[in-house]
């Protein structure tokens, strides 16, 4: 055990956002390492993602609520800050900054006074511009500012940037670029909506673009690690392998021993835009997958490099069909043959 990991095991590790999809995974992650865990949540926890969790002490409040924070800080020696609104047309739309940035800048600042070491930040692969397969975006790669514009992107950008300028504050910071999240003790469920949808619908239509998957516990595990293993100041792409979200649709169709999955042509990005953006214009809490800028950055083949995170923090990814097998059982989707499927365009 080297004398970062000490440090931080003298005390106990909070963690915003623990009701979460990434949150719940980040606590069993921390437990299963042996450090002590303060889940910080808006309402008590419940549900089958904290069922055998032990050991976690529980503090209510509010990223928003500066006192709330404060109080949790208490005995505090590392924060994980995965607090987020990740609704990507939020209503008002000025909640993203309110939550995502002002928020971020309550937990540091508050983490600082604290005393606290050290600060993981969840941020986004979306502050990134895609690359390609051949020249894949890293690190260094310029800022995701294209025309699809969102909300939840613009205010994960201005957070990540209002995270790490706490460093020259004193307090370590490190941001953490999670790409598609997919995996078990989703509670919503988020973004593994897509392969409940291949589960659930005989034919199910896929736009043709797709991105770098993480497994949700290899994601947790690098916010572990990264607790003494990050470099103050760093921002870290969380990136696997590359999968288009027709062959996620694919694989799911072969667990399920039946079906297949159709493509999107790409004329449809422009006129599937529409009804979508009536639709967001006038029924409130629309589902991520049904908003413009999802489907439009659905025709978008983002490619990523996870290769500094993965030699930093030491991991490895499982395969995406284990992902998604576990993916479904944790669903009580009942995972059976595993006949051939194909993949058509309309």
């Amino acid at each position: 055990m080297i004398e970062g990991e000490e440090a931080i095991r003298a005390g106990c590790v909070l963690v915003t956002g623990a009701g979460g999809f990434l949150g719940s995974n980040l606590v069993w992650a921390l437990r299963s390492q042996g450090f002590a865990v303060r889940a910080f949540v808006r309402r008590p926890p419940r549900g089958p993602h904290w069922e055998g969790l032990d050991g976690v002490e529980i503090a209510m409040g509010d990223i928003c609520n500066i006192g709330s924070i404060e109080r949790a800080l208490d005995g505090v020696t590392a924060v994980v800050h995965a607090a987020a609104l990740t609704s990507l047309v939020p209503r008002p739309r000025g909640d993203a900054f309110r939550i995502n940035v002002e928020g971020t800048r309550n937990v540091c600042a508050a983490a600082l006074r604290a005393g606290v070491r050290r600060l993981v930040f969840t941020s986004s692969a979306s502050t990134i511009a895609p690359g390609t397969d051949e020249n894949p975006a890293n690190e260094d790669s310029p800022s995701s500012r294209s025309s699809i514009r969102s909300p939840y992107y613009d205010s994960k950008f201005a957070a990540e940037r209002e995270a790490l300028s706490f460093n020259a504050q004193g307090l370590e910071t490190i941001a953490l670029c999670p790409s598609y999240l997919l995996g078990p003790r989703d509670p919503k469920p988020t973004t593994n909506e897509m392969l409940l949808y291949a589960a659930r619908w005989r034919w199910p239509l896929f736009p043709p673009g797709g991105m770098n998957i993480v497994d949700v516990r290899e994601a947790a595990l690098a916010h572990v690690r990264a607790l003494w293993m990050g470099t103050p100041g760093e921002r870290y792409i969380l990136a696997g392998p590359y999968q288009s979200y027709a062959d996620l649709g694919i694989a799911v169709r072969r667990m399920l021993g039946t079906g297949s999955v159709r493509i999107f042509p790409r004329w449809t990005r422009l006129a599937g835009s529409i009804p979508l953006a009536l639709a967001s214009g006038i029924l409130a809490g629309v589902p991520n997958g049904l908003t413009v800028p999802s489907f439009q950055y659905g025709f978008v083949s983002y490619h990523l490099s996870g290769r500094k995170a993965d030699r930093a923090f030491q991991i490895s990814h499982r395969p995406v069909e284990d992902t998604v097998r576990d993916t479904l059982r944790w669903f009580g989707v009942d995972v059976r043959g595993d006949r051939a499927c194909s993949a058509h365009s309309l």
